[in-house]
C-alpha cells in the first residue's frame, strides 16, 4: 500500500471516530428532554389541528383559513423534526445521510443506452414469462375441468 493510500485510510478512520464521538455526545437526560419536547410539539400539532377544526370551523370556512391551519401544522412538525436532529439518534441519522450521499456519488451510473437496453430486456422477459404462465394456467384449467366434469 502506498503512503498516500495509507494516509487517506487513516484520515477516513479519524473522521469516522470523530463522527461517532459527535453522535454519542449528549447525555441521556438531555436526549430524553429533547424527545419530550418533540413529542409535545407533535401532540400540539395534532391536537391543535383537531381542536381548531372542531371549535372554529364555523367561523372560518375559507380556503385561507385552511391554508393557514395547514401551514401552522407543517411549521410545528418542521420545528419538531429540527429539534429531533439535535438528539443522539438525530445526529446518527445525519451521519447516515452524509455517508449515503458520499456512497451515491461513488456509484457508476449506466449510460442512457445501457439503461434503455436493460429496460427493453426486462420488458421482453416479463412478457415472455407472463405468456408462459398464461399458457400453463390455460392447460391446467382445461385438465382440471376435464377431471371434474
Amino acid at each position: 500500500m502506498s503512503v498516500e493510500t495509507t494516509n487517506a485510510v487513516e484520515k477516513a478512520k479519524d473522521a469516522n471516530k470523530n463522527d461517532a464521538q459527535v453522535v454519542e455526545g449528549k447525555s441521556s437526560a438531555v436526549n430524553m428532554i429533547l424527545w419530550l419536547i418533540v413529542a409535545i410539539l407533535l401532540a400540539t400539532a395534532i391536537g391543535g389541528n383537531y381542536f381548531v377544526s372542531k371549535t372554529y370551523s364555523v367561523l372560518f370556512e375559507s380556503s385561507l383559513y385552511t391554508l393557514l391551519k395547514a401551514g401552522a401544522v407543517i411549521l410545528i412538525i418542521a420545528i419538531a423534526c429540527g429539534i429531533g436532529l439535535f438528539t443522539n439518534q438525530g445526529k446518527a441519522l445525519l451521519l447516515f445521510a452524509k455517508e449515503s450521499y458520499i456512497e451515491v456519488r461513488r456509484v457508476v451510473w449506466p449510460t442512457g443506452l445501457e439503461a434503455r437496453r436493460t429496460t427493453l430486456i426486462i420488458g421482453v422477459v416479463t412478457v415472455l414469462v407472463s405468456l408462459l404462465l398464461w399458457f400453463c394456467d390455460t392447460i391446467f384449467m382445461h385438465i382440471i375441468s376435464g377431471i371434474v366434469s
